[in-house]
Order: C-alpha cells, then structure tokens, then sequence
C-alpha cells in the first residue's frame, strides 16, 4: 500500500513539473497581449477598462489577465496571477508600445511626420465621399 501512495504522488509531482514547465511560456504571451490591448483601447479609443476586457479581452486565457492602468504614466501593465507581468506604454505618435524591463523610456524618441492628403477625388482614392455607383445602362427595378 505504501508503494502505491509513493508511486501516486511521484506521478502527481511529475505531472505538475510537466504542466508548469509547458504552461509557463504562455504566461508571456496572454500578459503581453492584454497589456497591449487594453492600453490601445484605453489610451487611443478611450474606452474603460471594463470595456476592454469584457469585448476584446475575453478569449480562452486572455481573460486570466489581470490588467492595471496607470493614467498619470500612460502605461497598463498585465500579469497572469501574479507571474509574467508585461507592461505597454503609449507615446504619442507611437501609440501603444509593448516594452521590456531594459526598455528606457526617458530616452527621447522620433515621431513619425504622418501627413493627411487634402485632396478632392472621390473614396478611393482621394479623401471625399465615394460617387454613386448607379449605372444609367442598367434597369434596377426588375
């Protein structure tokens, strides 16, 4: 009987060094990824944080995230209980940013000079609504 319970808690200790050896990697990837999607949704969209999480947020793992915001910083940072906490920053220009912990974020950085054509063609190719597609050689009501 003694045999028995050692070889059970020998598999039980093993099995659970396999599923935290397999599983830890992912905790990277779901806190990575709802750091990033709530300071984009948070910070550019101007969404709560609720919001976030109840409609982008909620897939299988993702939801097991638990999301902080940081108004005065502009940064969210994300961690799966406690482990693996990633953190996304959002610069103007930049939007949000996914950084690690050797990321300086007081170095200064470029801006992208993204410039709006003015211009008065019609959708797609220009900035106007799109022309009505109505054909005079085609008989719609039949």
């Amino acid at each position: 009987m003694k045999k028995i319970v050692k070889l059970i808690g020998i598999a039980l200790v093993a099995f659970l060094f396999y599923y935290g050896y397999t599983t830890y990697p992912k905790l990277d990837l779901i806190s990575g990824f709802s750091a990033k999607s709530v300071a984009s949704g948070h910070f550019i969209d101007n969404r709560s944080q609720e919001m976030i999480e109840k409609g982008d947020n909620d897939i299988d793992m993702i939801d097991l995230a638990k999301n902080h915001i940081d108004e005065n910083g502009k940064f969210v940072t994300a961690s799966v209980y406690g482990l693996k906490e990633r953190k996304a920053i959002y610069r103007e220009g930049l939007e949000a940013t996914l950084i690690n912990d050797d990321f300086d974020i007081t170095k200064p950085y470029e801006i992208p000079k993204r410039t709006k054509r003015n211009n008065t063609l019609p959708f797609p190719y220009g900035n106007n609504e799109p022309k009505d597609t109505v054909f005079s050689n085609i008989d719609y009501k039949n």
